[in-house]
């Protein structure tokens, strides 16, 4: 995809909105973004068993945020935010 947001079940790819800028933003105009994010939010509740009390996509955008404690998941590996250097998973 090179970037976005896309839906996953059972290794089938269910749905994606491409993000193309740096995998963060879209060249798309606004609503066509906003239809197909809710789209996408409807199919993880909906099909997916997703619960409607959590937001899933921006849950998942904050995870791997390294400025927010204690261990995030960023491009470049685990990353301790505490002792601000990335933690070696190596065996």
């Amino acid at each position: 995809v090179g970037g976005g947001i896309t839906l996953v079940s059972k290794g089938e790819i269910m749905d994606t909105l491409p993000l193309t800028i740096a995998g963060l933003m879209s060249e798309e105009p606004l609503d066509k973004v906003n239809d197909k994010l809710n789209s996408m939010l409807k199919k993880a509740y909906d099909e997916l068993g997703v619960s409607k009390d959590i937001e899933p996509f921006m849950t998942l955008s904050f995870i791997a945020l390294p400025v927010i404690p204690d261990i995030k998941v960023t491009d470049m590996g685990l990353f301790h935010v505490g002792e601000f250097k990335f933690i070696d998973i190596s065996l």
